[in-house]
């Protein structure tokens, strides 16, 4: 196995020769590795008969796996940075394509690559009832809520404004770390974060109502004081959130899968 760090007597294309197994060592952030992509992209353009992959310090799911104990012919550590500060500066990819790679530089290399749209998976949550804080969900079943999210991949966001009904014993939950409660309320701020969520999990409260009107079949009531047909007829899916009750952790996660689709 050949191992390069240094390029500056001969760079990597002139290493490259069909049925070789190459390993590009890229020790660098997920900023760095998108910057990458379209090089890399590129290089497998230019060398089809090559096997050419990269084990990235993050982001290595944008290059595929790579395994640790695969043996490659030729590894090679890119340093991958700018010039800054002399005359002529280079960007990282232009400086990588000319002193590392070997390859030509072009816009078409600067910044192009998209990565395939993903689906979207902000869920709005209110665990709080802004008229009345004793129908707000508990603390603990609130905890297993936020925290199954999480766990399965999503993004919750507290639905909660400091509007002029505040209601100031509603104070966020310690584990909440992604909320509304700082931005300035309005009703187009509203709307807009309630259409960018694909789903919403809540107790009886405007932004239920407005999860319903957007997406009814993608809204989980959590259920505390009051049955939802108290304000709505429609029916949703439902999570018996009352204090004394006993959290359906099957059903929870049942209705985050599906939302994950």
């Amino acid at each position: 196995m050949i191992i390069v760090t240094d390029f500056s007597k001969a760079k990597l294309v002139s290493y490259l020769k069909p049925g070789m197994k190459v390993k590009l060592d890229f020790r660098h952030g997920l900023g760095d590795c998108v910057m990458f992509m379209p090089l890399y992209l590129r290089l497998q353009e230019l060398y089809p008969e090559t096997t050419i992959h990269v084990a990235a310090a993050s982001g290595n799911e944008l290059f595929g796996p790579v395994n640790a104990v695969e043996w490659y012919d030729l590894v090679a550590v890119l340093a991958f940075h700018e010039t800054p500060g002399k005359p002529g500066m280079l960007s990282k990819p232009e400086y990588c394509c000319l002193h590392e790679l070997g390859i030509p530089f072009d816009v078409s290399l600067n910044f192009t690559w998209k990565p395939a749209p993903k689906a979207n998976r902000l869920i709005g949550v209110n665990f709080m009832c802004n008229s009345n804080p004793n129908y707000n969900v508990p603390y603990r079943h609130a905890k297993v809520i936020w925290t199954a999210l999480q766990d399965m991949g999503m993004i919750p966001i507290e639905i909660y404004f400091r509007h002029k009904q505040y209601n100031c014993q509603n104070e966020r939950y310690d584990f909440v770390n992604c909320t509304t409660r700082g931005v300035v309320p309005s009703v187009d701020t509203f709307t807009s974060i309630m259409q960018t969520c694909t789903a919403f999990a809540g107790v009886n409260s405007g932004s239920l109502c407005m999860a319903m009107a957007l997406y009814p079949e993608r809204c989980l009531h959590l259920h505390t004081k009051y049955d939802l047909r108290y304000y709505n007829k429609n029916e949703i899916a439902t999570l018996d959130c009352r204090t004394n009750a006993m959290l359906d952790c099957k059903k929870l996660l049942g209705w985050i899968g599906k939302m994950q689709h």
